[in-house]
């Protein structure tokens, strides 16, 4: 009987992969301008300010399928030192330090931006930098705005506010009239109040707050101008102050405790005993009766100037509250004889941290036509939208999303403002909500992914087809590995899975091809032959199959056929041996006696090609490979056979 036996030898193996450097011009770097396709622009949200006046800049990237921002770009804003307080620069706007390493030289008077991942396809990015103006009155201060590559070369943005010019005012704050009314506790106490905004909101002045607080305060000057009236000791002040929010907001609470009345003409702090406090009417209105403190009937005469402070508390950070200031004259036995009135809007400023509303970080959306649907719109919508809150923690999942009619607007292309609205209250009843914009745009073919399949001399495997798939610009793709016989997968493209761009693309798997033992003769038949009386040498006449050997390794590697006699030639019924008879004849006409237990090297190739090779294609047509040499007087008549093993080793080149 003769039987086949593998056997393999594995030695250490080393691969160098080298893949083409991607060309510099598949690098497209984002152009640095503020059209509306793609770019960077600054503006302020002024060009005239007030000395002590907040001073909010907003940095606004905007890119485009097809364009790469490499990282470590930077953007510098260059603001003198001396025109906003820079150790008072608040640069916390996660939308900006999600994407860049933010770094306030006041040296240098710079504020620069450098971008800490690459930027690709389409991102649309709005931050904001918030500041205090110190500059001198009347002086104007240049402000620049550079983009720098990072091979060095330099660009100007888009910059739609190149200075700041601190306007001459008049004692903060100016007297409108016989009141007026302000934002803070007092000309020297601003309390948290940051700045005035720009521009106004529903044609009222606005004041910005800091989010640090729930709280707002207000104050009012009677008399601003010390030239009001006269009043007897029957007449009196009355401050009424009212805030109003929308029907859908929690009712503010004005803090009666806060209430400071100031005597204007001296200074003084005026005595609660002076005034009466009434607030009857509801949490978000109260009154302030008030005589002359300096009076021992009250009388109040017409230099006598009064200053009435109020803080208000609030549940919700993100709208904008109505406050009225209304001062009456009345008599004490009923009856008014003058009314004065002063509004003003508050809200806070959307930028910065808070430790009591819960801070929440959105992104305007981009999306192709037919993207959004039913299904998916609010998942997609709350991607990249984050809640955290200090006591609270991680508050994501309590986020709660308002698209109102977007779906009916998903298939038509437009910039839809404000289309969507993000609410998030926490475990206190703080609230925080924020909008944003929505670009619905068009789809384009996207280049065409070409999936590869190579061997590790980066050769497309024979029979493997290489596929190509399509999509648009935007839509994923994945490709797929493949199981290929003879071949294992080494290396996994990074770009497996992906979106189409308006660029090709390839992905390219790699494969290790292994060293197959394919085939070999079950049985090798030396023929019925007279026994002879002399020496004989018999050849094979029949195999019922070849060796065959594939290798798909790299070329060049090695390997080494090897045929080993386990047991003799052996008479079926006598069991008789005949020792020493089998023979190897190589093409180079070789004899080597294979003796019992010793291997004999058949073929030794160093590989050239994938192919399979066939070890005994010639031995019976050409009288080469295994012959039997029998000598006269050793063999009787019988049946006989033995057993031979087959051993493919993977070999190393002898230097």
């Amino acid at each position: 009987m003769i039987t086949k036996f593998c056997k393999y030898i594995i030695y250490g193996l080393l691969i160098l992969i080298l893949i083409p450097i991607m060309p510099l011009n598949n690098i497209i770097y984002a152009q640095a301008r503020g059209d509306t396709s793609s770019g960077i622009t600054f503006k302020a949200n002024a060009t005239e300010f007030a000395k002590g006046g907040a001073y909010t800049m907003n940095l606004h990237l905007l890119n485009q399928d097809g364009d790469t921002i490499p990282t470590g770009s930077k953007i510098t804003l260059s603001i003198p030192s001396d025109a906003v307080n820079y150790d008072a620069l608040d640069v916390s706007d996660s939308n900006l330090t999600q994407l860049f390493d933010i770094t306030v030289d006041k040296a240098a008077g710079q504020i620069i931006f450098t971008l800490k991942k690459d930027i690709v396809g389409q991102v649309d990015v709005n931050g904001n930098i918030s500041g205090t103006i110190i500059g001198d009155e009347g002086k104007t201060y240049d402000v620049g705005s550079t983009f720098t590559s990072p091979d060095g070369s330099t660009k100007t943005i888009d910059n739609q506010s190149p200075q700041i010019k601190v306007i001459k005012e008049d004692p903060n704050p100016p007297a409108y009239g016989f009141i007026n009314s302000f934002w803070g506790m007092g000309p020297n106490d601003p309390a948290t109040f940051i700045g005035k905004n720009v521009p106004d909101i529903d044609n009222f002045a606005t004041g910005n707050f800091s989010r640090t607080t729930d709280e707002f305060s207000n104050f009012t000057q009677i008399n601003a101008a010390g030239n009001g009236y006269v009043l007897p000791d029957s007449q009196f002040y009355q401050y009424y102050f009212t805030v109003i929010a929308p029907d859908n907001v929690t009712e503010p609470i004005i803090d009666e405790n806060s209430i400071v009345v100031t005597d204007e003409t001296t200074g003084a702090i005026v005595d609660p005993s002076a005034y009466t406090i009434d607030r009857t009417t509801g949490k978000n209105q109260l009154s302030v009766s008030l005589k002359s403190p300096r009076n021992s009937n009250g009388a109040i005469n017409g230099a006598d100037q009064f200053r009435i402070a109020v803080k208000t508390h609030v549940l919700d950070s993100s709208i904008v509250y109505h406050s009225i200031s209304t001062v009456y004259v009345k008599y004490d036995t009923g009856g008014q004889v003058k009314e004065y009135q002063f509004d003003l809007n508050d809200q806070f400023t959307q930028d910065g941290h808070s430790d009591m509303f819960p801070n929440m970080t959105v992104e305007d959306k981009t999306y192709h036509a037919g993207e959004l649907t039913e299904e998916n719109i609010k998942a997609k919508l709350l991607e990249n939208i984050t809640a955290q809150d200090t006591t609270d923690g991680d508050m994501a999942k309590d986020i709660q999303v308002d698209y109102g009619d977007l779906l009916d607007k998903a298939n038509t292309i437009g910039n839809y403002v404000d289309q969507v609205t993000y609410r998030v209250v926490n475990s206190t009843g703080h609230v925080t909500h924020k909008t944003i914009t929505v670009h619905i745009t068009d789809k384009a073919d996207g280049g065409v992914v070409t999936v590869k399949y190579v061997d590790t001399d980066n050769k497309p495997i024979a029979g493997v087809d290489t596929e190509t798939l399509n999509g648009k610009v935007g839509d994923p793709y994945a490709s797929k590995e493949k199981t290929i016989p003879g071949y294992q997968l080494i290396k996994t493209p990074d770009n497996a899975k992906g979106k189409f761009t308006d660029q090709a693309e390839e992905v390219v798997y790699q494969y290790q091809g292994a060293l197959l033992f394919v085939d070999a003769p079950g049985t090798l038949d030396f023929g019925t032959h007279e026994l002879s009386p002399k020496d004989e040498t018999y050849l094979l006449e029949n195999k019922d199959k070849d060796i065959l050997v594939q290798d798909n390794r790299s070329l060049d590697a090695n390997w080494e056929m090897r045929a080993t006699l386990t047991k003799e030639l052996t008479e079926k019924k006598t069991g008789k041996t005949l020792p020493n008879v089998l023979y190897y004849d190589n093409d180079d006409n070789q004899s080597s006696q294979m003796a019992l237990n010793d291997p004999v090297v058949i073929k030794d190739v160093k590989t050239k090609s994938h192919d399979q090779i066939n070890l005994s294609s010639n031995w019976i047509k050409d009288k080469k490979g295994l012959k039997l040499k029998v000598k006269t007087g050793t063999a009787n008549i019988g049946s006989y056979s033995g057993d031979i093993r087959w051993d493919l080793y993977d070999t190393v080149a002898n230097d």
